[in-house]
């Protein structure tokens, strides 16, 4: 967990110095998090009931 808050916290850190580039960069990155959000979203009610059941038929 301590290395996926790393990842999350520098990544955090570059986006926020990105934005101050432009317009378009805030804008762009606007939309990315939207997306980011909605497909979060839309993974965890796709991918992973189909990921636990894989796992619960294979015993793993």
């Amino acid at each position: 967990d301590k290395v996926y808050d790393a990842f999350a916290k520098g990544a955090a850190e570059v986006y926020d110095e990105v934005q101050q580039h432009s317009d378009l960069a805030a804008r762009t990155h606007k939309a990315f998090v939207k997306a980011r959000k909605e497909i979060g979203a839309w993974t965890n009610l796709s991918d992973s009931p189909y990921i636990s059941q894989r796992n619960r038929a294979l015993g793993l």
